[in-house]
């Protein structure tokens, strides 16, 4: 199973709460052989993943959210 794991775009640049937790969940997701990767705009083709897990509800990931249900790749 391949994930894409997406947030707003500026998560990393000062690193918290919610991007360690999402960091703790893709490495316990890939200790169990699931392949999970954090979106990158400019080389991952949304289509190609089995579920798109959307960290936090913000405007900037509304059209990442949509793109993926336009090509029925689940959004959790």
């Amino acid at each position: 199973m391949k994930v894409l794991f997406t947030t707003y775009p500026t998560a990393f640049q000062f690193k918290g709460g919610g991007e360690l937790i999402l960091e703790k969940i893709q490495d316990r997701l890939q200790k169990r052989g699931v392949e999970v990767k954090l979106f990158d705009m400019w080389k991952d083709k949304i289509a190609e993943f089995d579920v798109v897990h959307n960290f936090g509800v913000f405007a900037d990931t509304a059209s990442i959210v949509d793109f993926a249900k336009a090509y029925k790749v689940p959004v959790a």
